[in-house]
């Protein structure tokens, strides 16, 4: 059964929506997983904050 998560997350001058869509991205599995790397993830995570 899916579930859902919902999360809120304020970075300061942002909202954390984009912190939120690169965290939605990692999660994608189909056609294939975005983040090849816990690196990338990483580094995408920084960039959005």
């Amino acid at each position: 059964m899916p579930s859902t998560v919902t999360l809120t997350i304020t970075t300061g001058k942002l909202s954390g929506k984009q912190y939120i869509e690169v965290i939605d991205l990692a999660l994608t599995e189909k056609p294939q997983i975005y983040f090849q790397t816990a690196i990338e993830f990483k580094e995408a995570l920084l960039k959005s904050i």
